[in-house]
């Protein structure tokens, strides 16, 4: 066999090698791509699928915010149709308030009035009160009983009494306690100090007086 024959074979020989060589290249790639590929296919199917629950979770809460928003409305429109009854009672209730005010106001100034006359009455008495009791207990009996306060009068014309037990004076305290009490609508305690003054002091004019009253009682 001659040198041209054996390089024939020889190139013939590594062709055939260098071939399958890129075949089985080829083939890995195209595996690689066909995983690649499917890959990407399932990753494609798994997004659809959420995507369309999305969807699904969109058209119900879609569905949801409709029944909602025809609820409000319902309720808008029985509110307003329940304001304007409300808006006539109210008005109606105004009306009354307003007349109800004026009273209240008619009222208040015939209290201040009132007010006005107790104060006015309440400066006499605290005049009446700045005036000094008179010395002594027959004086103060006699000031009290003027000013109608037949409770101190009756005290101090008692102390009078116990303490002047043959005072010139005994028998008109007595006769004024007998009045004082007859001014408390205390009748019965009255008689007794007139029967008193009776009993002791018949002729004088104390008890001429007190005949008299008790005759009225």
């Amino acid at each position: 066999m001659n040198k041209s024959v054996l390089l024939v074979l020889l190139s013939f020989l590594m062709s055939g090698c260098l071939l399958t060589r890129d075949q089985i290249q080829n083939q890995e790639e195209r595996q690689v791509i066909q995983q690649q590929v499917g890959d990407l296919q399932k990753q494609r199917a798994d997004n659809q699928a959420q995507l369309d629950e999305i969807e699904a979770t969109q058209r119900s809460t879609m569905g949801r915010v409709e029944v909602l928003e025809k609820t409000m409305n319902d309720i808008k429109a029985l509110e307003e149709d329940k304001n304007k009854q409300e808006q006539d009672v109210l008005n109606q209730k105004f009306v009354a308030y307003e007349q109800a005010l004026k009273n209240l106001e008619s009222q208040l100034i015939s209290l201040n009035a009132e007010i006005e006359q107790m104060k006015a009455r309440e400066v006499k008495v605290n005049k009446v009160k700045a005036e000094p009791v008179p010395k002594g207990n027959f004086g103060a009996g006699e000031y009290f009983f003027s000013k109608k306060q037949y409770d101190k009068a009756i005290e101090n014309y008692d102390k009078y009494r116990k303490l002047n037990p043959n005072g010139r004076r005994f028998s008109t305290a007595t006769y004024k306690m007998g009045l004082s009490f007859k001014e408390l609508g205390m009748k019965e305690e009255a008689k007794v100090f007139f029967k008193e003054v009776i009993s002791k002091f018949p002729k004088t004019a104390e008890a001429k007086k007190s005949q008299s009253v008790m005759s009225k009682l």
